[in-house]
């Protein structure tokens, strides 16, 4: 079991036994992320397991992974791979065990991976967004069993995004799409859906929240789509029990669903809005052609950032929040961790490259972005 240097400088053990868990983080102190020492929380990210980084030996070169990952009962992790289209299995240890599916529109291929689940049973789900088609795959061998495709909503939207697997279907989303004309203030929503084991969407909505903000305006006889600056986007996850919880990126205040659509509460925090600065903007319209800039530039879009870029739903029905930062370039991000009561009950000081996917069985899965890596990183949650 080696000893190498992760790329925060600290020393990390690519495998690290629960019983000798605790003795080495006494050993190695400061490889782990914890609490900001202003406050007295008892939340703890411990890393023990990276996969894909390069010079690591262990083969694996991921693409567009984030969002895409799914862990199982026996800490099988699922990791979807967009740009690839299939979908790798690895054992909870990380030791790689296969890859499933492939490039194309036949069975058990992807023409666009857009979402992977584990269900009831440990069955693996995958979605395809091009398709509208959900593929599934044996829990033991992970072979190919079957396909369904995904039927249009009562108002004739397409299927989204596979939010999560229930015992009895599916929760889907299906979309209001943007027309011509369209302002980032007009009124479209993304919905969530009860979809049956064979495909048929549910007639009445279980979660309506606002779609993400994006314009389509008129360019002589074109129109041109663009997201405007900071946009908010729409946020909806399952939890335990098959709840649901669903906001937008505009403020914390999440609300939590029974499968049935009765509302059962919300999960509120106030932060306080961060102006978008001038050289802000300029960066991000900087990243569009000039006839599309110069369009935006024109709109009357806001003027203060989102007051979060994502979160994440634990087992035990807490919320992890990674707040919008006030410096762009910071470093550091500090998650605060929500109990259904609103309360904090922790902080932790991850770097701003990594978003939190899933966490669950007392570990965090989480995708770390740079420039040069992609990469899997898992964590052991230690809390006193």
């Amino acid at each position: 079991m080696g000893v190498h240097r992760s790329r925060h400088g600290c020393p990390r053990l690519t495998i690290i036994p629960v019983w000798g868990l605790i003795l080495w983080c006494f050993a190695v102190s400061g490889c782990y992320y914890s609490a900001a020492d202003d406050g007295p929380f008892d939340i703890r990210l411990v890393e023990v397991l990276r996969i894909g980084e390069e010079g690591t030996g262990d083969g694996v070169v991921f693409g567009e992974i984030s969002g895409l990952i799914a862990v199982d009962s026996r800490g099988r992790i699922f990791v979807g791979d967009q740009q690839a289209s299939q979908v790798y299995a690895f054992g909870s240890d990380g030791e790689f065990i296969k890859s499933i599916g492939s490039k194309g529109e036949g069975p058990g291929e992807f023409s666009l991976l857009s979402d992977v689940r584990v269900g009831p049973g440990d069955s693996l789900y995958a979605f395809d967004l091009r398709r509208g088609r959900i593929s599934v795959f044996d829990p033991s061998t992970l072979e190919f069993v079957k396909s369904f495709v995904i039927g249009e909503d009562i108002d004739g939207r397409s299927a989204k995004d596979l939010i999560g697997v229930l015992e009895s279907g599916f929760v889907v989303t299906y979309e209001d799409l943007p027309w011509p004309g369209t302002e980032f203030d007009t009124e479209r929503y993304k919905y969530a859906r009860i979809v049956s084991r064979t495909g048929v969407a549910g007639m009445e909505s279980i979660v309506r929240v606002p779609s993400s903000e994006f314009m389509m305006v008129r360019s002589g006889d074109r129109f041109l789509g663009a997201a405007m600056p900071y946009p908010r986007d729409p946020v909806i996850h399952i939890g335990p029990d098959e709840l649901i919880y669903s906001g937008s990126t505009e403020s914390i205040a999440v609300a939590v669903t029974a499968a049935s659509g009765a509302m059962l509460g919300t999960i509120e925090y106030s932060l306080e809005a961060i102006p978008i600065t001038d050289s802000e903007l300029e960066d991000w319209i900087g990243l569009l052609s000039d006839e599309t800039a110069r369009l935006v530039r024109k709109a009357n879009f806001r003027k203060t950032k989102p007051t979060y870029a994502t979160l994440v739903v634990d087992d035990s029905g807490r919320i992890w929040v990674k707040p919008t930062q006030s410096d762009s370039e910071a470093k550091d991000v500090q998650w605060l961790v929500l109990d259904a009561q609103s309360r904090i009950v922790g902080t932790v000081v991850l770097p701003s490259s990594v978003d939190l996917n899933v966490i669950t069985g007392g570990r965090a899965y989480a995708v770390d972005e740079t420039e040069s890596d992609v990469v899997l990183v898992v964590f052991q949650v230690a809390e006193s």
